[in-house]
């Protein structure tokens, strides 16, 4: 404060954040928002336009999201449940779980590439959550040590909350046919790299830097990418073409977060209907018309997962409360 006192920490909430504070006559009241995130799997059917009721997979209190299938029929995300950002393998049905790394450091986003190796992100991590670079590194099938694909500049601070880092690279994979985003200066470029060594090709394609929240996919066939941008549309363009189009999906919110069927037939899209804020994810055809296949009104869904038999789909389910909370008897300090 202004008389130059250190500050006194009262309490910490590692899995909420607090806001809104104000004295009132019975002490101090403030708003706490806990969220959690938690991977469900649901069976589809008619050609990935219909889903029967999902069941939450993921049996934890911690955040855990999930990013692609092993060929065993498991499902791989990424989670906070051990403190630090991980990742783990577990089968529908199943309560037991593998982490597939167990290292010191932050490890996220893993997906499978055929033969079951495992590419994902690794970060070291200081205490104050600066990290001096980002490596990909791949897993073999079966266990053994990972070793290093690539390297990439990502953000120089991190934290285990919020989407898992990098949050300035995403990789994708299609078969043997992978696919980089990095930002650079004040664009976002596409290359293509080999999953068995990790060299990179030349730039295919590049878009202005998005200004806030996207994610994109690419096909199954590793030909196109689709995109949102916290808007009410999805882009698709041909790799390596001058070739995009536009697809209208919602009017009255946003999109955040899209994936492929594993035909390529339907784009798997969440987003939010403002009026009433009605959480959804949706079955998109390629003209455009979209079936909700989810619905929620009091949770975030996202990160849609297809299995590689095209029969299930996972995704999380963001759970949250807000809820105002009062500390009895506590008093702001006196002036000095």
């Amino acid at each position: 404060d202004n008389a130059g006192r250190e500050p006194v920490r009262i309490f910490a909430w590692p899995d909420a954040t607090p806001s809104a504070f104000r004295f009132t006559g019975r002490g101090l009241t403030y708003i706490k928002l806990e969220a959690q995130l938690d991977v469900y799997v649901g069976t589809l059917r008619d050609g990935g336009t219909a889903m029967d009721e999902p069941e939450r997979l993921t049996q934890s209190d911690r955040n855990d999201l999930p990013s692609s299938w092993l060929p065993d029929g498991r499902v791989l995300f990424t989670s906070d449940r051990n403190g630090a950002w991980d990742v783990f393998a577990q089968q529908p049905g199943e309560r037991s779980t593998e982490a597939l790394d167990g290292s010191p450091s932050w490890d996220t986003h893993p997906a499978a590439v055929p033969g079951g190796d495992v590419l994902y992100w690794s970060l070291m991590v200081a205490e104050d959550g600066t990290t001096d670079g980002c490596r990909l590194l791949r897993r073999p099938h079966g266990g053994g040590e990972a070793r290093k694909l690539l390297e990439v500049e990502v953000e120089a601070v991190v934290n285990n909350t919020g989407k898992p880092p990098p949050l300035a690279a995403r990789f994708r994979c299609a078969g043997d046919r992978c696919v980089l985003s990095e930002t650079v200066g004040g664009e976002l470029r596409f290359v293509f790299f080999d999953p068995a060594s990790g060299e990179r090709g030349e730039t295919m394609h590049s878009i202005d830097r998005p200004s806030g929240w996207y994610e994109w996919n690419i096909s199954p066939d590793g030909t196109r990418l689709a995109m949102v941008q916290s808007g009410r549309d999805v882009s698709v363009w041909a790799l390596g073409e001058n070739d995009e189009r536009s697809l209208r999906v919602i009017d009255d919110g946003y999109l955040d977060d899209v994936a492929w069927s594993t035909d390529g037939d339907v784009l798997f899209v969440t987003g939010v209907h403002v009026a009433g804020y009605r959480y959804v994810l949706l079955a998109v055809r390629p003209d455009g018309s979209s079936v909700r296949l989810f619905q929620s009104n009091h949770a975030h869904l996202a990160h849609p997962t297809p299995s590689p038999d095209g029969r299930r789909l996972a995704f999380s389910v963001n759970d949250f409360d807000l809820d105002v909370w009062l500390l009895e008897g506590f008093e702001p300090l006196p002036a000095p």
